[in-house]
């Protein structure tokens, strides 16, 4: 009986949803339509969202809330003031970039989403790739990218993520 109670608590913490605060886009460069879900298992749609690729109106998006498979978030072009709230499926052009844009600055990635944790990667080389968001914790946001076949990941603290399709955030 205990190893019962021990596995329904397991699973019931792994599908409660975390608070977050983190901003990002759809990578500029995808056509994808983007669905957007009333519920935080995606059974209900209420709208399709995509990049306007041809005017250069990029979606963006503010990350409220975080579950195994999806995020809630209010979402919309960056040109238009229109923004709708729902759940979106985490999928790979789910981005941000970060802040390290000089190859004498280090951009560290931790085990856990604060500074005192591991670094879990170190980035020394200033580079254009994107990183997909995997996760979000508060403020601080699970960074992954895959580059020359290594992959790179960890907790990207808050003042080196750029959630601008546009420019740097310098």
């Amino acid at each position: 009986m205990r190893i019962l109670n021990i596995i329904f608590l397991l699973t019931f913490i792994s599908c409660q949803s975390q608070n977050c605060d983190c901003e990002g886009f759809i990578d500029w460069e995808s056509d994808k339509i983007i669905n957007i879900y009333s519920d935080s298992n995606g059974k209900t749609k209420i709208a399709e969202l995509h990049n306007d690729l041809i005017n250069d109106d990029f979606l963006i998006f503010r990350i409220l809330e975080s579950n195994k498979n999806y995020f809630k978030v209010e979402i919309g072009r960056a040109m238009t003031e229109n923004r709708i709230t729902g759940w979106i499926k985490k999928i790979k052009e789910i981005v941000v970039d970060d802040r390290n844009y000089s190859d004498s600055q280090t951009l560290n990635l931790y085990t856990e989403p604060n500074l005192e944790s591991k670094i879990k990667n170190k980035i020394t080389e200033y580079s254009t790739e994107h990183y997909t968001i995997k996760n979000c914790k508060g403020k601080w946001i699970y960074a992954h990218q895959v580059k020359d076949g290594e992959v790179i990941e960890g907790w990207l603290e808050p003042s080196m993520q750029c959630p601008n399709p546009y420019t740097t955030c310098n």
